[in-house]
């Protein structure tokens, strides 16, 4: 199981974290011609593994905005035929800050999350959804 991050905003001006969480989903904004190595990506994120919306902005850092998990294969939405299922568990907004660990992969669309402090603080948001909901 891996954790990836994955972009919401579109051409610098569409927020996609409302549809994302209306058809259950998390794709890429560009078309398979357009990016194919983040389509690759994308095919190798597997069902189970942990995904967060994201932006990441160099003065600010990065701030997560939900985070969920992939619960089916890829699947066609009205976003693009090419959709993650996702779960939303954890929906709203955390600013991490700046993250001096020189992953530069952060300002991609989707990338594998690697820092151990990220990864923590992820799944921390997961589980405390998931135990608030049994209460």
């Amino acid at each position: 199981m891996a954790i990836f991050g994955i972009g919401a905003y579109w051409d610098d001006k569409d927020d996609m974290v409302e549809a994302f969480f209306e058809q259950r989903c998390a794709c890429i904004g560009w078309s398979r011609e357009e990016a194919p190595t983040l389509y690759e990506m994308l095919q190798g994120v597997r069902i189970g593994s942990i995904v967060y919306l994201k932006s990441f902005n160099p003065n600010s850092g990065l701030r997560i905005k939900a985070v969920g998990i992939v619960d089916g294969p890829i699947i066609k939405t009205n976003l693009s035929d090419d959709s993650l299922s996702v779960a939303w568990i954890w929906t709203g907004e955390e600013l991490i800050g700046q993250v001096n660990d020189k992953y530069s992969a952060r300002t991609c669309t989707i990338y594998e999350e690697h820092n151990p402090n990220i990864q923590a603080r992820v799944v921390a948001l997961l589980l405390a959804t998931i135990a608030s909901a049994r209460v």
